[in-house]
């Protein structure tokens, strides 16, 4: 009789189902996301690669991009030639190896600190069972829609200092990538929060909203000198 075949060893296939439910969030299914990563089943690489690659991507190689090919953020841009194609991505090369650590770096300590706030406020209202490792990687989670802010918020800066600044450009970078972003953050964290922690939306609102009221209330200045310059 022969011995029996050994088994096997099954594909891990975690890192895709992670990535998968990257998608489920853009798809609005993230209600089934939050339940499906509740601690201690709530998985860290894939969201902090997306988010940090992504956003400091956006930030330090598009948005220099753009501001190269139409001179945005400079007084003197009408009277200025665009950069040959050479000069351009020897920029973007420049951001990408310098730039794009700083950012990701930068982003990480931000997800620390948002991390340490909901564990601070789940021990205050004795929510034991979730340790800070699981709030770290909630705050990734939460944050997969939001890779347009820091560009947006860049874009803005430089925008209004262009000589004739359009109200339609201005209007899509502040509300599709700037103020919807934020709101779907914002919605995230209350999805998650409920389905973690078994409180009610008025509770998860008030815990949600105040950090990214902070983004706002720091992004208002730009926001207002964006649409004054456009509209003058």
């Amino acid at each position: 009789m022969l011995p029996p075949e050994p088994s096997k060893p099954k594909p891990d296939l975690s890192r895709a189902i992670n990535w998968l439910r990257v998608g489920k969030i853009y798809a609005f299914k993230s209600g089934i996301v939050f339940r499906e990563i509740r601690p201690p089943r709530t998985p860290l690489l894939v969201p902090l690669l997306y988010v940090s690659i992504a956003s400091a991507m956006i930030l330090c190689i598009i948005l220099p991009f753009i501001w190269d090919s139409f001179g945005f953020g400079s007084e003197t841009s009408d009277s200025m030639q665009r950069p040959d194609i050479v000069s351009q991505v020897g920029a973007i090369a420049t951001n990408a190896i310098f730039q794009v650590p700083i950012e990701v770096f930068t982003y990480t300590i931000a997800m620390i600190l948002l991390g340490t706030y909901y564990f601070g406020i789940a021990r205050f209202f004795r929510i034991d069972d979730i340790w800070w490792e699981h709030w770290f990687a909630f705050a990734w989670w939460t944050h997969v829609p939001l890779i347009s802010l820091f560009g947006a918020v860049e874009f803005m800066e430089a925008y209004s200092g262009a000589v004739d600044p359009s109200f339609g450009v201005s209007l899509v970078v502040v509300g599709l990538c700037f103020l919807l972003p934020i709101a779907w953050t914002v919605s995230l964290s209350v999805q998650g929060l409920r389905s973690w922690t078994g409180k009610g939306w008025t509770f998860c609102l008030g815990v949600s909203a105040p950090p990214y009221l902070l983004v706002l209330l720091d992004s208002t200045q730009n926001i207002i000198e964006v649409f004054a310059r456009a509209l003058a």
